[in-house]
């Protein structure tokens, strides 16, 4: 039963990734910023077409390649039941999810959306992310 409860969460959290990207395309232009908690957090609507926070920028098809591989890897060791204990069977499926919810992007648009723009860690932390980054 746990193999299906995890396959089930990896669609659901996938959809709710694709859900909230469809949000942000459809209610705010490239760039804009809007406050949710002022200071710490804002949701601001960027596109990368990279790897991880923009790393290997243009250069995106060497990592999803590997990233393929390792989802359907991860598939089959959860329908298999090969991954122990339930722990690591939950961070596999989180894993999993995030990296299917930015792949649908960056096939279908040659770029992920992000837009979970964090900002309470000053200078330190400059990048934004999104829901299947999480």
């Amino acid at each position: 039963m746990t193999t299906v409860i995890a396959l089930i969460s990896i669609a659901a959290l996938v959809a709710i990734d694709q859900i909230t990207k469809h949000l942000v395309v459809t209610n705010f232009a490239i760039g804009e910023t809007m406050p949710v908690w002022e200071g710490v957090l804002n949701f601001t609507y960027v596109r990368n077409d990279g790897a991880v926070f923009g790393f290997l920028s243009g250069k995106g098809y060497i990592f999803n390649t590997v990233t393929v591989l390792i989802v359907l890897v991860g598939i089959a060791l959860i329908v298999m039941r090969k991954i122990q204990p339930k722990l690591l069977l939950w961070a596999a499926t989180l894993v999993i999810a995030g990296r299917i919810g930015n792949l649908i992007d960056l096939f279908r648009l040659s770029y992920v959306i992000d837009f979970i723009d964090v900002r309470c860690f000053g200078r330190f932390w400059v990048w934004v992310f999104n829901f299947a980054d999480c």
